[in-house]
């Protein structure tokens, strides 16, 4: 199953917040 350009962008993004939503709970939690 080939995903459409726009799925693949949204899961791009949603991997990018994840990733920065992650770095900034390490950042607080020390």
């Amino acid at each position: 199953v080939r995903h459409s350009p726009s799925v693949t962008l949204n899961n791009k993004k949603f991997e990018n917040a994840s990733l920065s939503m992650l770095v900034d709970a390490i950042r607080n939690g020390n």
